[in-house]
């Protein structure tokens, strides 16, 4: 939008709404590490979906070497991150890409484990785990996770805000604590240095090109020399793209097989749940926490589960009680040792 004006008797030309040429806006600096923070969630929500294994049981740290490797990739193609390069932001002053992509890909991993081991000794807090039996290490862990680490969350989210604020007020060239951390700032990239960079970087592939041709007679290892080349360019032109394709693919299927299955419940179709068996009223009673065993009220180890009620226990547990009183001691059913399974998690 452009408004005209009057100074000193000739017309001139206002921009409103867009930043100065060379300075990023921040709404585009915010959209940027939105975009990057939500690929790496979609893509360790993906793996952890689509496979099996170690890569299903490790799908965050999976998700975040994936996205140190693109950010790395982005930083040497385009001179920024992977969502600052869709919205044309450079950095300046990197003085290692692979310091600046192990950052901004591991502080996302390290929140969301973090908060995940915060969210776990809170229900254990709330199911009265005895913390006075615990080992001392694991004690001062929980302390910490419960008393530390929110406040170390709002200290450096407050930091975020007030470095966001001063960037949105010409106060600082840092956007956010990460840039100013690294000592980075940013600048959009007009569209003439954007298309001299792609110029600069087809010249320069050229010239690696021509060079191995011309040190190199034809043989096998020239031609394996070449093929890793163009697999090499080929990765660096499209994995973003590629990335950032399969995510809105697979977040697409997964919203409509979400809707698929909404619509099957409106419908009636769902399938009854199988029958639950009821506690006695003499038996144990249910911890608060499902993650603890009803009988040594603690987080449960090698999970067990009592074929003729249905519960998990601990398996020590467990099968040391049906020994003794041959029964659930929920439900107070009669149970052999034979009726003890143990749970496998793939």
């Amino acid at each position: 939008m452009s408004v005209p004006g009057v100074s000193g008797g000739a017309t001139t030309t206002m921009a409103v709404g867009v930043a100065p040429r060379g300075n990023a806006s921040f709404l585009e600096v915010s959209a940027a590490s939105l975009m990057q923070r939500g690929l790496q969630g979609s893509l360790a929500h993906a793996l952890k979906t689509l496979s099996r294994g170690v890569l299903h049981r490790r799908s965050q740290e999976a998700a975040a070497v994936l996205a140190i490797f693109l950010h790395a990739v982005s930083l040497q193609r385009d001179g920024g991150t992977l969502g600052e390069a869709l919205y044309a932001i450079k950095r300046s002053g990197i003085k290692s890409v692979a310091i600046t992509a192990a950052v901004h890909g591991a502080v996302p991993y390290l929140e969301n484990k973090l908060a995940d081991m915060h969210a776990e000794v809170s229900e254990l807090q709330s199911s009265g785990y005895p913390w006075e039996s615990a080992p001392r290490l694991r004690r001062l862990w929980a302390y910490l996770m419960l008393r530390a680490w929110p406040s170390v969350k709002l200290s450096l989210g407050m930091h975020d805000v007030v470095q966001r604020i001063m960037y949105l007020t010409k106060y600082s060239k840092f956007p956010s604590l990460e840039h100013s951390l690294l000592e980075q700032p940013i600048e959009r990239m007009t569209t003439h240095e954007w298309r001299r960079l792609r110029q600069v970087e087809g010249e320069s592939r050229k010239r690696v090109m021509l060079k191995l041709a011309r040190d190199r007679p034809p043989s096998i290892t020239r031609w394996l020399m070449q093929m890793y080349l163009r697999a090499k360019f080929f990765v660096a032109d499209y994995s973003k793209t590629s990335v950032l394709g399969f995510v809105v693919i697979y977040k697409l299927l997964d919203w409509w097989y979400s809707k698929a299955e909404d619509a099957i419940k409106v419908s009636g179709k769902v399938l009854p749940e199988p029958p639950q068996t009821t506690p006695h009223e003499n038996g144990t009673t249910l911890p608060k926490s499902k993650k603890c065993c009803p009988i040594c009220r603690k987080a449960r180890k090698n999970p067990a589960v009592l074929t003729v009620s249905g519960y998990v226990f601990c398996y020590t547990c467990l099968l040391q009680f049906v020994r003794v009183h041959h029964k659930c001691p929920i439900t107070q059913i009669y149970a052999r040792e034979e009726d003890v399974r143990r749970l496998y998690f793939t």
